[in-house]
């Protein structure tokens, strides 16, 4: 059996808030990258770390967030609805030219796209001062 740090909700939740700065981190080695080998590698690592990020989110967050968050299933279908706008520019970039201008501009604006979709999920939400991805739900 394979043993993991992620013994609780808490812990998974403090996990995908750490990857909210990797995955920043990762655009910008997409953008910087030396070469298309590089740069698509760098995509490749980006898109797969969005997937399981997401995946997470989905399975743990969202469901916390609707019941214990004021208004919660209001903010959960609000973020749903970011990672499908997400998701159909992420189809986009994967249908384009790595090397191409047009590739680095839409990365771009992805790359903004998924940054306030980030920071809307660790902004304060309710009077008690939780977020979306927030431990201290009550």
């Amino acid at each position: 059996m394979v043993e993991t740090f992620v013994h609780s909700t808490d812990d998974v939740v403090e996990f995908l808030r750490g990857q909210h700065n990797q995955i920043k981190d990762m655009f910008d080695d997409v953008v910087h990258a030396s070469g298309s080998p590089a740069r698509e590698r760098a995509f490749v690592e980006l898109r797969q770390l969005l997937a399981v990020h997401e995946t997470a989110e989905e399975m743990v967050v969202h469901p916390r967030a609707r019941r214990d968050i004021d208004g919660g299933d209001i903010i959960v279908d609000a973020r749903l609805l970011e990672e499908h706008e997400a998701k159909e520019q992420l189809a986009a970039l994967e249908d384009m030219d790595i090397d191409s201008q047009e590739f680095m501009d839409a990365l771009i604006v992805f790359k903004a796209t998924v940054v306030d979709h980030a920071e809307r999920e660790e902004t304060p939400r309710s009077s008690t001062g939780s977020s979306a991805t927030s431990p201290q739900m009550s």
